[in-house]
């Protein structure tokens, strides 16, 4: 993604946690626009009150790209 970043105006700041369920609190500061998570911490996290959606699935094992609702990320194209 940050290879392609730059042709879209696009400004990539890469953050690892730990484990998928530690980025909730970023989403929830505002701090976070788009996460590559587990499906697990997506549920979790939507369970939790994190305004969150699953936007698609991009590998093996579960992982999925979430979003806030506000970030304009409706469909994988976007």
């Amino acid at each position: 993604m940050k290879e392609i970043a730059p042709k879209y105006n696009l400004k990539i700041e890469e953050r690892v946690f730990a484990k998928g369920l530690d980025i909730i609190p970023g989403i929830l500061a505002g701090e976070i626009d788009v996460a590559a998570s587990a499906l697990d911490a997506a549920v979790a996290g939507r369970a939790g009150g994190a305004p969150i959606f699953v936007v698609a699935g991009f590998a093996k094992g579960g992982a999925r790209i979430v979003a806030r609702p506000d970030a304009g990320i409706k469909t994988v194209a976007d």
